[in-house]
């Protein structure tokens, strides 16, 4: 952690103290914020502040009478309430059309905005049902200029200000429309406006995408405790992982068992490859809310990794029965089939996640994968392809790309997708890993040696790289780097208590020891060496045989040479 870094967490931890130290006001809020999000429909805002409030720990909670306000809206009649009214069930049975049209005489601000959000929901419910799952992306909501040229409008008539929903909405078709920085300018004016609009932080904290321009911003951003969990987000996807957990935990201490905070710590150890301490979060979830679906598809992607198919199936039932239709519920199943190893059926529910939610981006990563076992390579370049075009950031599919012009034999290829993994997960061991092999291939050994060393660097550093770079020392013909790095190959392997410590990864290590230990004189080392080779199947237990005699006979001539009488001696007799 940076001391620049540090300082900041610091005061991101300071100012949550001072703004949450009061649970009664910070309620009340909470409660407001509700109100006013449910109103116009944004409804994951406001069903992530009511799990804030549900999770508040505090005794305001058993004296707070809430009382949930009508609809009525200051500045209109009772004719004109009762025809917000109907929009606002138009809205809720997803009748957006509709809802804009029973709101279109009406100028009040929540009017304006409900009617703009129904016209953008209504333009994207078209996009997805023209396009296919491939088109997808390249088609644009019709709707976009139509609804921000009602916006400009009204903001003309009131004097250039425009409130944090509006500004919101703004922000998204901004985005939607690639003008980033205008994206940017908007959610800052949303956040400022309405510190609870969870889902302009979220699109900020994106939307960001360097360390200089987040500290650009931050003098525009309100001092407001919501600025701590933008901190995180950000952090987590600049994979400041000390930063982020810091401020997550300070803000756990204020909301415990809040389910978003959990599922952003369980998948920040998870993308840390803390795969345990990632498991032990996720259990917590499910405990604490059996029917959560959040963050479900991740805890599966892990018991997949550490091939626990009978938890795997137990979870995949249990999202069935809870929530059949959701992308997660289909990836977890899916992660289940591949387990089995039954990847057609896999790649079946992988895509029923896509026809759910065609932005689930993680489905066509997983796809690719599937693929790639069924030898199938064009198929997932394909899908790798897709998922790059909707997140630039999913390194998975970036290395997915890598491995499948491996398969192709085409490094030049593999390398350049590697060096794009690399670029986004510079501290994870494999993308260097992965990098060397594709140096090796075309000679360049030193280039190659300094990739593997980039991966020592790396928390997660995997044994495999202290055996590529014994490899290629001895490729190079430096024997001593080469023996060092073989042993210390074995050291990791005896620390991390791996089985199959005597595996045929193991050989090619045993073999260059035992070879430079009878180099060196070293006949004892070489022994015990090649006796952890002699039950190896194949030319590895050869070798060993021979190396052995190999040791004997040179027993036999230093024998020889320190007492010549004495051999002379043995054989008259």
């Amino acid at each position: 952690m940076s001391s620049k870094l540090q300082l900041k967490t610091k005061q991101l931890i300071q100012l949550c103290h001072e703004n949450l130290s009061n649970p009664q006001s910070v309620l009340n809020q909470l409660l407001s914020a509700i109100q006013q999000l449910t109103k116009r429909g944004l409804v994951y805002s406001a069903r992530w502040c009511a799990e804030l409030a549900f999770s508040l720990q505090s005794k305001a909670q058993e004296t707070t009478k809430v009382t949930i306000d009508s609809y009525d809206e200051q500045g209109l009649d009772p004719r004109e309430c009762t025809a917000f009214l109907l929009a606002r069930k138009y809205f809720d049975c997803r009748e957006y059309r509709r809802c804009a049209e029973c709101l279109k005489n009406l100028e009040n601000e929540t009017c304006i905005f409900l009617r703009c959000y129904s016209l953008f929901l209504a333009g994207e419910k078209e996009r997805l049902f023209d396009g296919s799952i491939q088109s997808i992306r390249r088609l644009q909501n019709r709707q976009l200029e139509h609804i921000l040229s009602q916006i400009c409008h009204f903001e003309k008539h009131q004097n250039g200000m425009l409130s944090g929903f509006l500004c919101y909405l703004c922000g998204i078709i901004s985005r939607n429309l690639e003008r980033r920085e205008q994206a940017i300018s908007f959610f800052v004016r949303a956040v400022v406006q309405f510190p609870f609009l969870f889902d302009a932080w979220r699109e900020l904290s994106r939307l960001v995408s360097t360390q200089e321009e987040e500290e650009t911003l931050d003098a525009s951003l309100p001092r407001h405790w919501m600025i701590a969990i933008y901190y995180a987000m950000v952090w987590m996807e600049r994979r400041e992982y000390d930063d982020a957990l810091h401020l997550l935990n300070a803000l756990l201490s204020y909301f415990p068992k809040n389910t978003f905070l959990l599922n952003q710590i369980a998948f920040l150890h998870y993308d840390r490859r803390d795969f345990d301490t990632s498991a032990r979060y996720y259990e917590e979830i499910r405990r604490n809310d059996p029917h959560c679906m959040d963050g479900m598809d991740i805890y599966s992607n892990i018991l997949y990794v550490r091939e626990q198919q009978v938890e795997l199936s137990m979870l995949a039932h249990h999202c069935v029965s809870v929530e059949k239709y959701r992308p997660e519920t289909c990836t977890v199943v899916g992660n289940y089939y591949s387990l089995r190893g039954d990847h057609e059926k896999a790649v079946t529910y992988f895509e029923r996640a896509l026809k759910l939610n065609p932005h689930f981006v993680s489905a066509f990563t997983l796809i690719g994968h599937e693929y790639i076992e069924m030898k199938n390579t064009a198929k997932a370049i394909e899908a790798y392809r897709k998922a790059v075009d909707i997140q630039p950031k999913d390194f998975r599919a970036w290395y997915g790309l890598g491995q499948a012009y491996e398969l192709l034999r085409m490094p030049s290829y593999s390398l350049y997708y590697y060096r794009k993994a690399a670029t986004l997960r510079p501290f994870d061991s494999r993308m260097w890993c992965a990098m060397g092999l594709c140096l090796e291939e075309f000679g360049k050994y030193q280039d190659a040696l300094t990739c593997y060393e980039r991966a020592l660097k790396c928390d997660d550093r995997e044994v495999v790289v202290f055996r590529r770079i014994a490899h290629l020392y001895d490729q190079i013909g430096d024997s001593e780097k080469a023996y060092t790095f073989y042993l210390k190959e074995l050291e990791r392997r005896e620390e991390e208590e791996e089985e199959g410590l005597d595996s045929l990864e193991t050989a090619e290590a045993f073999l260059f020891l035992a070879r430079y230990s009878i180099a060196k004189g070293r006949l004892d080392d070489a022994e015990n060496y090649c006796s952890r080779l002699v039950d190896f199947p194949g030319t590895e237990r050869d070798q060993a045989k021979d190396l052995l005699k190999e040791i004997e006979r040179r027993r036999e001539q230093q024998l020889v040479s320190s007492n010549p009488s004495a051999i002379m001696d043995t054989a008259i007799s």
